[in-house]
């Protein structure tokens, strides 16, 4: 995002200096890319953006009538977290993280899950029959989804969306 508010694609900032793909860096688009990093605001880490969510949801919604019942894990370490997150209940990942377990229909994941309204969003949606989920990390700038040929065709198809392909084999490294 620039400092006016105007959002930005990665592949924008990219031009035609750098090509991005789904193993593309935040910091590599910034040092090749942007002469004065002050122009441009990192992604928020550990959320999914509000404009992308919207997009998903829609996207995913468009083959799930009615609305699937979900799960949404929220990381117990985000500060401000609302009074519905904080009494939910609190399971821990394999990375010792404990996650907060919210349960709801898909819309959910447009709530924020902070006392401020425009704040994060939950890290990961998983509805209950397992058919997709959208997963994020508290350290991640991009967001991963899995799901049916179809539904990822819709989401690399979508204008308002930048997504890449990942192939099943593919290794990913760590964000910045």
């Amino acid at each position: 995002m620039s400092p006016t508010g105007r959002r930005l694609r990665w592949s924008q900032l990219a031009g035609d200096q750098l090509e991005v793909d789904s193993g593309t860096q935040w910091s590599e688009i910034v040092a090749a890319c942007v002469p004065d990093p002050n122009q441009v605001y990192e992604p928020q880490n550990g959320s999914v953006d509000s404009v992308v969510a919207e997009r998903l949801v829609s996207r995913i919604a468009k083959g799930a009538r009615p609305s699937p019942e979900c799960l949404f894990l929220v990381w117990e370490g985000y500060g401000d977290l609302n009074g519905r997150v904080r009494t939910s209940p609190v399971i821990v990942n394999g990375l010792g993280r404990g996650l907060h377990v919210l349960r709801g229909p898909l819309e959910l994941a447009l709530e924020s899950i902070e006392d401020n309204p425009a704040g994060r969003l939950p890290l990961n949606w998983l509805p209950l029959d397992g058919a997709w989920c959208v997963a994020n990390d508290i350290h991640a700038l991009s967001v991963f989804i899995g799901g049916s040929s179809s539904l990822i065709g819709e989401i690399l198809g979508d204008p308002e969306l930048e997504a890449y392909y990942i192939r099943p084999n593919q290794t990913l490294v760590s964000e910045d």
